[in-house]
């Protein structure tokens, strides 16, 4: 038997074909346009940008939804909710998941509305609020993981909290 590494000669199909992605942007604008009549005015429309709008690309996605007014859009990151405030993204950013208090405090210029996994973190982002001078608001908490060390909290856990108080959204809002 050889004893070269068999797998040096094996070569994914893919590698020696150039690839790419074409979105047509009258079809997803045409989508994203029919998405409000499909959920029937039960849920508002949240369009999640995160991993740059999933590879492909929010510089070129945010424009439409801009345009056609989403009212919320759904990011991971704070270069994300920038690249979302320059393309003229007015409404609310969510950030759809817990974020670090450093991350929290960067991402205030830019009104992010943050994910509270659990008391501390409700706390947290209080204190950064308010040291801030700013109202920040949370994401539903309904959709939080029970794995990946996020802690799932019931919403009556959260109500309870002396500083929240429930929002339109089924969020919770600081009380100004």
């Amino acid at each position: 038997m050889n004893s070269q590494d068999p797998m040096q000669h094996v070569r994914s199909p893919v590698q020696d074909v150039g690839s790419w992605l074409e979105i047509d942007g009258a079809a997803f604008e045409a989508n994203v346009r029919n998405l409000p009549s499909m959920i029937d005015d039960r849920a508002l429309l949240c369009a999640v940008v995160k991993s740059n709008a999933y590879g492909h690309g929010a510089d070129l996605l945010l424009p439409f939804l801009v345009r056609l007014g989403v009212p919320f859009i759904g990011v991971g990151s704070n270069e994300e909710a920038d690249t979302a405030r320059r393309c003229g993204f007015e409404g609310r950013i969510l950030r759809v998941r817990a974020a670090a208090p450093q991350e929290i405090k960067a991402g205030l210029r830019h009104d992010i509305e943050e994910l509270i996994a659990d008391p501390q973190s409700a706390w947290e982002i209080h204190k950064i609020a308010t040291d801030a001078g700013k109202v920040v608001a949370s994401t539903s908490t309904s959709t939080l993981p029970g794995s990946a060390g996020t802690a799932s909290m019931s919403r009556p856990h959260l109500a309870g909290h002396p500083r929240l108080r429930s929002s339109a959204t089924g969020g919770f809002n600081w009380p100004e």
